[in-house]
């Protein structure tokens, strides 16, 4: 093929063909090496990002970890990759709308460890970044680059994240030592009080569960509101995973394009129609109270005659319910179209003990369990930082 300009490395004759391919109007969101990005010396690799920064408007580029795409290469971790969102858009007089600036997101986490097993974990930042993109706000994970400084630097387009501390800081290794030592005692005693509870349970006993039907534990509730101009409403967001409600931003009416939103109060279960597969399922506590959502996420009172609210929550949290809730879903496309409607919802069943406090034993234990996994987490990351503060101090001369 020729391409305007000619190299040997495919990756950038990649991203010069679908430039080429892009007609007006159209949309592009690719995958690319990261090394296209950052490499300045190449006239092939300068002249290509020109092009694209004025030809096309670049609005966003995310950044992904090492190992994304572990189990796409034969060894290793596989190159460190970003993506790349651009559009080709002529203004009234016929000019392409170049970039003027654009919106970089860092990824840390995506859902699952960074080696070819691809083993699920529950940090995700995939989720967060999908819901700031249509506002670019800027964060600790989040920045706006103007034109006119990736000129400056000579069309690198890596997105290094200016929020970062360029000097590493290491807490003291006493104090890390300290805190492991407070941690691994709270998990003893954590440990030995799930273990006394289940040691309670008779040998070969078992709790009788009744199915249930979820539309006779919740009823759904909508409390719509128009949106006035001049009011500001706090907006809640859900992360996946049953990680629960967010404030996700507070906006005036005059800046929320919608007609309705939705309130929810306290104790309401929610979800997220679009993500429900995800596991996008949250009670309302109590900083949440009074705030609103959209119309994607119904809301439902919890018949707590019948079901503990938390003990529904702890079920609605297992990989199992995720993938009934994905075989129920419908739509056009997995990632965005694809919805759980609230009859679809109201028609899965829930393994019930048969009295609340029946209900109440199994969730203490739940959240005996629960607690234990987050102290897990907790005592991992003050480890990890062991060994990194104790050479930092051991070749300083001060440990």
């Amino acid at each position: 093929a020729n391409f305007r300009y000619p190299s040997k490395a495919t990756s950038i004759t990649f991203l010069q063909h679908i430039m080429a391919k892009v007609k007006r109007g159209g949309r592009v969101g690719m995958v690319i090496d990261e090394g296209v990005l950052e490499r300045t010396f190449d006239r092939a690799y300068l002249d290509t990002k020109k092009e694209l920064l004025e030809q096309f408007n670049l609005h966003t580029i995310i950044s992904l970890p090492p190992g994304v795409f572990a189990n796409a290469v034969a060894s290793g971790t596989g190159p460190k990759t970003s993506l790349l969102f651009f559009e080709r858009k002529l203004d009234e007089a016929g000019r392409p709308i170049s970039t003027r600036d654009i919106w970089c997101y860092e990824i840390e986490d995506v859902g699952f460890t960074l080696t070819k097993a691809q083993n699920p974990i529950h940090e995700n930042d995939l989720p967060a970044c999908l819901e700031l993109a249509s506002t670019r706000a800027n964060t600790a994970k989040s920045w706006i680059v103007p034109v006119s400084e990736i000129v400056e630097r000579g069309y690198d387009l890596s997105a290094v994240n200016p929020n970062r501390k360029s000097s590493i800081s290491h807490r003291a290794p006493g104090k890390i030592v300290t805190d492991l030592l407070a941690h691994s005692s709270k998990g003893i005693d954590i440990l030995e009080e799930l273990h006394e509870m289940l040691s309670d349970s008779r040998p070969g006993s078992s709790c009788h569960l009744v199915p249930t039907l979820l539309s006779e534990l919740l009823t759904e509730v909508s409390r719509p509101e128009r949106v006035a101009k001049d009011v500001t409403y706090r907006l809640l967001g859900m992360r996946w995973y049953a990680k629960g409600l967010f404030v996700k931003s507070t906006k005036t009416g005059g800046q929320i394009k919608a007609k309705y939103v939705f309130k929810v109060k306290k104790d309401d279960l929610v979800y997220n129609r679009l993500f429900a597969w995800k596991g996008s399922f949250g009670l309302v506590g109590a900083g949440a109270d009074g705030a609103f959502v959209s119309n994607e996420f119904p809301c439902f009172k919890v018949n707590r005659q019948k079901v503990l609210p938390e003990y529904l929550l702890y079920f609605m949290s297992q990989q199992a319910f995720w993938d009934e809730v994905s075989s129920k879903s419908r739509g056009s496309s997995r990632q965005s179209r694809l919805r759980l409607k609230q009859e679809q919802l109201l028609d899965l069943t829930v393994p019930l003990p048969a009295t609340i406090e029946e209900q109440r034993t199994t969730l203490e234990k739940i959240k005996r369990a629960a607690a234990l996994s987050s102290l897990q987490e907790t005592i991992f990351e003050e480890t990890s930082a062991l060994l990194p503060a104790v050479l930092d101090r051991a070749f300083k001369g001060t440990l």
